[in-house]
């Protein structure tokens, strides 16, 4: 299952198609700063500027937002990696996916395979694939602490000790919250990050014993626009980004294991069975995500090497986490606005991801 490139995504011409296309060149330094540089330096450039004060003006500020964006994301991707490298030696990695019987962790466990890595799939549900000879599948509730012990000693005998966890299950019941009732709320935070919860503490302490490994954290641009109807899930997606970011610190201040990598990704909807009874809205502006595009993205995450927040789309970030800034009638209005779009009780719920969003 090779990665799509394309300058077009498969949801086609949307906002975040323009975002990245304006970071690309109007915030790219490589390309903005050498156009300065000739406006000044050559005499060429300094005749096409001259009786164009404003369009020289605009074209410096660009350059300072332009190197202040790139110093900012360099510093920031050091920090996120503790100031040390890391890399994959795909051999020998092995990977954990749970709730990947099917959709964007089938998609995921697809191509990771190809690096030659193992995967070891934990799901409640069997396999709807026939898996490749390094892919292999071991039936686990996560909500069972006893079957996710017993499974995680099954990947050790069997595959050996895994590198790299993705905690994908996941599930979605859209019920107004006073329609919730004990066994179901219950069951999405067993499933959404209790089970996280388990499983790190299967198999980090290997991770962090050999200064190497990546904790991959799925949660949702939900967790920082909750919205009627998916108030419980919205919960859940709040406490994995908080596990992300708690751990991350304690890898290194409390275990010093800066070389673990650890990963929290936030989709927005994706097209799935989880997000029947969802009507978007505006696809221009919040594009329905394909599940081979956020797989995509995690993919090549992780390969990279390099930790943090992962949104997809990237305007997701502005959508999401921007919209805890803007003023509060702001807030209110978009979280009124979003329980328009999720008719109650058609989200269905089933043990692998289901990225939903409120705003």
């Amino acid at each position: 299952m090779p990665v799509r490139k394309s300058w077009l995504p498969r949801e086609g011409l949307t906002a975040n198609v323009l975002l990245r296309l304006f970071n690309n060149t109007a915030l790219n330094p490589s390309l903005i700063l050498p156009i300065y540089l000739l406006s000044h330096c050559t005499r060429r450039g300094r005749s096409l500027t001259l009786g164009h004060g404003k369009a020289l003006s605009r074209l410096k500020v660009l350059v300072y937002l332009s190197l202040i964006r790139w110093l900012n994301n360099l510093l920031s991707t050091a920090a996120l990696d503790n100031w040390n490298g890391s890399k994959h030696e795909w051999d020998k990695e092995i990977v954990v996916i749970t709730g990947a019987s099917d959709g964007i962790g089938k998609l995921l466990a697809l191509l990771l395979q190809e690096t030659g890595a193992k995967i070891a799939i934990m799901d409640v549900q069997p396999l709807t694939f026939e898996p490749p000879p390094n892919v292999s599948f071991f039936k686990c509730d996560v909500t069972s602490p006893e079957e996710v012990s017993a499974c995680a000693s099954s990947v050790r005998s069997n595959i050996g000790v895994p590198t790299i966890l993705i905690n994908n299950a996941g599930v979605a019941p859209g019920q107004p919250l006073l329609q919730t009732t004990e066994e179901s709320v219950s069951k999405v935070f067993e499933v959404n990050i209790l089970s996280h919860f388990r499983l790190i503490r299967e198999f980090v302490p290997a991770m962090v014993a050999a200064n190497h490994g990546t904790i991959v954290t799925i949660a949702s641009i939900a967790a920082g626009a909750p919205a009627p109807s998916i108030i419980p899930y919205s919960c859940t997606k709040s406490a994995t980004v908080a596990l992300h970011e708690g751990l991350a610190a304690e890898l290194k201040v409390r275990y010093n294991a800066p070389r673990v990598r650890t990963i929290c990704v936030c989709p927005g909807w994706v097209r799935t069975r989880m997000t029947v009874g969802v009507n978007n809205p505006s696809t221009f502006l919040y594009p329905w995500n394909h599940p081979e595009t956020v797989a995509e993205e995690i993919y090549k995450k992780i390969v990279s090497g390099s930790s943090g927040m992962l949104f997809v789309p990237e305007i997701g970030w502005y959508l999401g986490w921007v919209l805890r800034s803007l003023p509060s009638w702001w807030q209110v209005s978009a979280r009124n606005d979003a329980g328009k779009y999720i008719t109650p009780g058609t989200l269905q719920a089933r043990d692998s991801i289901a990225s939903l969003v409120g705003a």
